[in-house]
């Protein structure tokens, strides 16, 4: 899947260039334009004449920071088309210390050759350009005759069919022919070019890109410029409430995104039914049909597309009897009686809005695919394979569920666009090493002629999160043309984007997803664990062991060094968050390895105040649950050595095992860790007592193997009811439910520390969590909890 005998990228350049105001770094790379120039999906054979016979006949845009080249754009073009001419004009300069003349004017110049940019001025009406075959977002390139007196100095046209075409094709134009890569909203590299020569034949050509809808959903990514510059269309969600700038204001609206709106659309909760609708009844059918007519002819009103999304509300269903045997009737499923519904209700939203389209899920229970069930063309599916394990393509023998469903929705319909996922929900932090299986999922997508991708990231966290730039820019590459080869794009970015510390990045991604693969670990998108199976001890030491380096190479590059940082941001939340797991097994192997706590911490906190991000976690139940001084206050914790419990005196070190606060599993919206004196760290896990949640846990897992163990929690609480008997916590082990014992007031009545056994026995291979629930009352103010230590049954 991944080749490594790429062709080693450019020399590089220190020199910093920031344009105007910009909020951004250029780094001014001398010699030739990074990468070479790649063909996109659909190329088109030139109708000029002249530029054919050409061959590889190249025109000079600036000789020794001078141009003959002025840029004209119509006097009749929108802000759009004008600026797209300004992005010409001002990145040419960068690259060329050249003045580029920028004319707009109903007449372009007379004299010297023309970049001439749009479709609404007198050259290109002339040129008969076939914008009907462009889509949305193509664009053709063409070099005319306008006059000039030598054949290195023809004119170049670049125009789409609309605005977002043009705008598409100046950038395509920068980046693809003269080297300039938007990495990052604040990371471009221009090359510097004293003679910039750009080959005829790439100068006619019509582009199109392989993907109709392109967004990937990440708050990296959340720049209108930094999007529209790597061709990335989609503006959903919170997004499309942000107002663009006039001069970008231009986004997809193929895809209509609106979801789990079902209780929405439906108000009447007679209709609703198990969680979700009534599918089958007619009156839920005509009630959303008016609602969705009405919510339509809102859009058309702002000059949107006449499409809206209509799905399921984001949890099961437990569907009322006609529901469940028209499912039946079609394989047994539950997206069955929803596509009816679809279908009926698209049908009479179209009888008055004649464009009209709607979108529904195929996620969780309607992902499986209806038998003998037609898709009306009025309906956009959109599929979200959430279960998929994303360690493995979508399509392939690593998920045989999630690719025979998608395989049937293609079957049915060719109006899908797939919303996807590229990270770690529980912790935006953790590595998830699904860079090169991401992008050959993209490329399986467009070989089935998927018409759009929504690949949800970090996507209410600020930014920072693990390589979010380097999947965004990797995936708007592919998503124009999946013919691209990824691995060549990775190597590209790591290059670049961590300089002389690229290579090792390079290695560092290539050991992390090589590790996911030689252990066979799965890679949901939900991972509540910072150890996971592929980030077992020597993958984490190596991992550090190459981060160190390419630290050290890019040492005094400020910006450089601040990019190795921020990435080196999850791993060093790991180490800190494991230091006494990999302490004791580098002890037990004799692997020499200083885990620098104290420098660890003060990297940590100045790249997670660099990286901008204000959660670690999705936050959809609440800022809280993301807090970043939450995490903050977690890892910087410095625990003193633990003497051991007294139930353990006299027993060898091999039949007992000691776990403290940092090898608990906290729930960050009712579990904190605070300075305790009394425990035995100087530590204590914390949870205040109006609270239900088992928000304090301990992975079995975690035990040795092969042994079985008698568990003991170390626990007090701040008492305040006077009955003694009231409850003041419960522990137990789960699964399964009701292996628990409750503790009471009296229990904790003198403030202390006090050890309780789990009841029963427990081995490393169970599934078990043990887990500390508060007694959901005032019963006590907090309980904490010092210790779980465990001894040999």
């Amino acid at each position: 899947m991944r080749h490594t005998n790429t062709p080693q990228a450019p020399a590089r350049s220190t020199t910093a260039v920031p344009r105007g105001a910009v909020t951004r770094r250029t780094a001014l790379r001398a010699g030739a334009a990074l990468g070479a120039t790649v063909g996109v999906l659909a190329t088109a054979q030139s109708a000029h004449a002249d530029a054919a016979a050409g061959g590889h006949r190249r025109l000079a845009l600036a000789r020794g920071g001078r141009t003959s080249y002025t840029v004209y754009v119509g006097a009749d073009e929108s802000p759009i088309a004008r600026h797209a001419a300004q992005e010409l004009v001002d990145y040419l300069g960068e690259i060329t210390d050249a003045s580029f003349p920028l004319v707009v004017a109903p007449e372009p110049p007379q004299s010297g050759p023309l970049i001439v940019v749009g479709r609404h001025n007198p050259v290109a009406i002339s040129a008969d350009l076939p914008l009907a075959d462009v889509s949305d977002d193509g664009f053709c390139l063409r070099t005319v005759d306008t006059g000039a007196d030598a054949d290195d100095r023809a004119s170049i046209l670049i125009a789409g069919a609309g605005d977002r075409g043009t705008l598409y094709g100046a950038y395509w134009f920068l980046d693809r022919l003269c080297g300039v890569r938007w990495f990052g909203p604040e990371y471009t590299v221009v090359p510097r070019q004293r003679v910039l020569t750009l080959r005829q034949s790439d100068l006619n050509a019509v582009k199109v890109p392989g993907f109709r809808f392109r967004e990937v959903f990440a708050a990296d990514g959340a720049d209108p410029a930094y999007r529209h510059r790597n061709l990335l269309n989609g503006n959903s969600h919170h997004l499309r409430e942000r107002p663009s700038p006039p001069e970008l204001d231009t986004w997809s609206d193929y895809w209509p995104y609106e979801a789990h709106n079902f209780h929405q659309i439906v108000s009447d909760q007679s209709l609703w039914h198990g969680g979700q609708l009534l599918a089958m009844e007619q009156a839920t059918r005509d009630q959303a049909s008016a609602e969705l007519i009405q919510r339509i002819d809102a859009k058309i009103e702002e000059g949107r597309d006449p499409s809206f999304g209509f799905s399921q509300m984001d949890w099961s269903w437990q569907p009322d009897a006609d529901s469940a045997a028209f499912a039946d009737a079609h394989g047994g499923a539950l997206s069955a009686p929803i596509i009816d519904m679809l279908n009926e209700v698209a049908d009479e939203v179209g009888q008055v809005i004649p464009e009209a389209r709607l979108a529904t899920l195929a996620y969780q229970f309607t992902f499986r695919p209806p038998t003998g069930l037609a898709v009306s063309d009025r309906v956009l599916i959109t599929a979200a394979p959430i279960w998929a394990d994303f360690a493995h393509p979508l399509f392939g023998e690593g998920n045989p569920e999630t690719a025979a469903d998608l395989d049937g929705w293609t079957q049915l319909t060719d109006q899908i666009v797939v919303w996807t996922y590229n990270t770690n929900f529980e912790n935006y932090l953790l590595p998830f090493p699904n860079w090169w299986t991401m992008c050959e999922s993209l490329k399986q997508l467009a070989e089935r002629s998927v018409q759009g991708y929504f690949g949800q990231a970090a996507w209410d966290n600020g930014g920072g999160a693990e390589t979010a730039e380097l999947r965004a820019w990797v995936l708007a590459r592919l998503l124009w043309d999946p013919e691209l080869e990824p691995d060549e794009l990775i190597r590209e970015f790591v290059d670049n984007y961590y300089g002389a510390g690229g290579t090792q990045v390079y290695e560092y991604l290539e050991l992390l997803a090589d590790s996911v693969t030689s252990t066979g670990a799965e890679l949901p998108c939900y991972i509540s664990s910072v150890a996971p199976a592929y980030l077992p001890f020597e993958t984490v030491r190596q991992a550090d062991l190459l981060l160190d380096r390419a630290e050290r190479n890019v040492r005094r590059d400020e910006t450089l060094l601040k990019h190795v940082r921020i990435l080196r941001m999850g791993l060093d939340m790991v180490v800190l968050l494991r230091r006494n797991e990999l302490t004791r097994v580098a002890a037990e192997h004799d692997v020499r390895w200083d885990l620098e706590i104290d420098r660890r911490i003060a990297r940590f906190n100045g790249a997670l105040d660099a990286s901008g991000m204000t959660a670690f976690r999705e936050i959809l139940a609440g800022a809280a649950l993301g807090d970043v001084d939450w995490l903050r206050r977690l890892v910087s914790i410095t625990p003193s050595p633990a003497q051991p419990p007294a139930e353990v005196a006299g027993l060898p070190a091999s039949d007992w095992v000691d776990y403290q606060e940092l090898d608990f599993t906290l729930y960050p919206l009712n579990a904190d860790v605070v300075e305790d004196a009394a425990a035995s760290s100087g530590y204590a896990a914390r949870m205040t007592g109006g609270s239900i949640d088992w928000g304090i846990q301990l992975e079995l897992s975690l035990l040795p193997p092969d042994i079985d163990w008698t568990v003991y929690v170390v626990v007090r609480a701040d008492t305040q009811s006077e009955d003694p008997t009231a409850r003041a916590m419960s522990i137990g082990v789960h699964p399964p439910f009701g292996n628990y014992i409750d503790l009471r007031v009296g229990d904790f009545s003198d403030g202390a520390f006090h050890t309780i056994e789990v009841p029963g026995t427990y081995r490393s291979d169970s599934a078990e969590v043990v887990w500390v629930q508060p007694p959901g009352t005032a019963a006590i103010s907090h309980l904490y909890v010092d210790r779980i230590f465990a001894v040999r049954a």
